[in-house]
Formats: structure tokens, sequence, C-alpha cells
């Protein structure tokens, strides 16, 4: 399945996909150079920069997705140093919290 998320205008698509060291992005349009995160229900696992030009790309993760389990991908503005800091870079949010998507590990 696909899940696009979208907030002022900033969207990405994930599909569930086999687990690993990667997440795939199959789509994406971002308003402004943003980090896209993957996360678990602990902590991040991986984030990647994107231009606002870029369409589709992958996020390298410091561990490995689990087969069936969900992960949550998550968009963060950059504040312009190109460096990911969850603390200052703006995670993009709507009403509910944070604007995210969810996939499976298969």
């Amino acid at each position: 399945g696909t899940v696009t998320a979208s907030s002022d205008g900033e969207t990405v698509t994930v599909a569930n996909q086999t687990a690993g060291n990667t997440v795939a992005l199959s789509n994406m349009s971002l308003t402004r150079a943003s980090w896209i995160a993957v996360r678990d229900d602990q902590s991040i696992m991986g984030a990647a920069w994107f231009p606002s030009s870029a369409t589709a790309g992958e996020v390298k993760l410091q561990r490995a997705t689990v087969k069936g389990k969900s992960y949550n991908v998550v968009i963060y503005v950059d504040d312009g140093d190109k460096k990911f800091d969850f603390k200052k870079d703006q995670l993009i949010t709507a009403d509910s919290g944070p604007v995210g998507i969810s996939f499976d590990a298969q």
C-alpha cells in the first residue's frame, strides 16, 4: 500500500517494503529543503536531507527494519545548516501532532 501525508504542501509517499537498512521514498514534493526521518516507537532510526526539487530517494538507517513491524516516516524542515537535529529542525505537524506516514517492513 501507499500512503501520502501532506501539510503546507509537503508530501511524501512510502510503500510497504522489504525489511533492511534503507527505506525507499517512492515520491515526494517538498516546498523547502527538508530532512525525512524514519522512526520506530522508540527513536529515530535514520534521516536524509533532500532539496526542495527532490522527487524520490531513500533513507539509510542506523539499524535495520524488522519484518512484520511498522515504522513511521516524518518530515523536518532543515534550519539551513544541513545537519539533522530533531531539537532544532522543525517537525512538520498538523492539528493532531506530527504529520507522519506508516509503512510495514515485509
